[in-house]
């Protein structure tokens, strides 16, 4: 049979009266010889170019094929959407506006407020821009974060508050702006330790003052039955142990290992400190 007889598109041969579905002249090989003739006969002197898949299962796995590359880019292009210019421009923001609070600057914290960036986001730890601010002491950035309505009792991953932290760290101004914007005064953080036990620990006399003026419980404990008067024992901090025994401290309070104020002024040789408790009544 000629060759001539098997008009092609490509190199596929297109089915003649007496081929299968897709038989393909591969020349060289028995398909060929089958139908194109005996061997020996003269090939085509045209190179055959990619194969198209004409049988059944060629075409179902070309089918496949095409579906799991339409399925994969559909999720790339999912993804790429998911992380859109947008978002990534959104966290830059709020990147910026912790680091414009971190580092004390009121007029670009303003400026990427009224942009409309979210005041309660939270950085290393869950810190909020309120929370570090008031850690480092810019009473502007503090007044400024409340006016646009921050949240005074957000808490950090352990509990702690910014009326706490600027307990702590004896920001005076920070701590009277919080309490007129209504801060939480007996809030505790994980250790279940309030704004005034961390400020008699740490010597913070102007702020033990304002929080009991506030009504501060000088009486209250953290889980490990401590008092603000215990804690400031430990300092010893004299000034602070003579502001809450006038204000009603309980000095015969204990910890949960029984540990009194007196205690820990026999324990650590703190004689003004054991004087003082003595005077005013401790028992030994």
């Amino acid at each position: 049979m000629p060759s001539t007889a098997f008009p092609k598109y490509g190199d596929v041969v297109v089915p003649a009266k007496n081929m299968s579905f897709g038989s393909r002249c591969w020349w060289d090989r028995p398909p060929c010889r089958s139908f194109c003739g005996p061997a020996g006969t003269p090939a085509p002197t045209e190179k055959p170019t990619a194969a198209l898949p004409t049988t059944a299962p060629s075409l179902i796995k070309c089918l496949l094929r095409s579906f799991v590359l339409l399925f994969v880019a559909g999720i790339t292009a999912n993804v790429f959407v998911s992380a859109s210019p947008r978002d990534s421009f959104a966290q830059s923001l709020e990147k910026s506006l912790l680091e414009a609070c971190v580092e004390g600057r009121p007029e670009e914290v303003k400026r990427f407020l009224s942009r409309g960036v979210s005041i309660d986001i939270k950085g290393e730890k869950g810190a909020t821009c309120l929370i570090q601010a008031s850690v480092l002491g810019y009473p502007e950035v503090v007044e400024l974060l409340v006016r646009w309505g921050a949240d005074v009792n957000a808490r950090t991953v352990h509990g702690e508050t910014a009326l706490i932290a600027a307990a702590a760290h004896g920001h005076l101004e920070i701590a009277q702006r919080l309490l007129a914007a209504r801060a939480d005064l007996e809030a505790r953080d994980d250790e279940g330790l309030t704004a005034l036990m961390f400020a008699s620990q740490l010597g913070r006399a102007k702020i033990v003052e304002l929080l009991l003026d506030r009504g501060a419980d000088v009486n209250a404990q953290g889980q490990d039955g401590s008092t603000a008067l215990i804690r400031a024992a430990w300092g010893p901090q004299i000034k602070i142990v003579e502001m809450l025994l006038e204000r009603g401290a309980d000095i015969a309070a204990k910890d949960k290992e029984g540990r009194t104020a007196l205690a820990i002024a026999n324990r650590r040789g703190y004689q003004q400190l054991r004087d003082l408790l003595l005077k005013r009544g401790a028992k030994e």
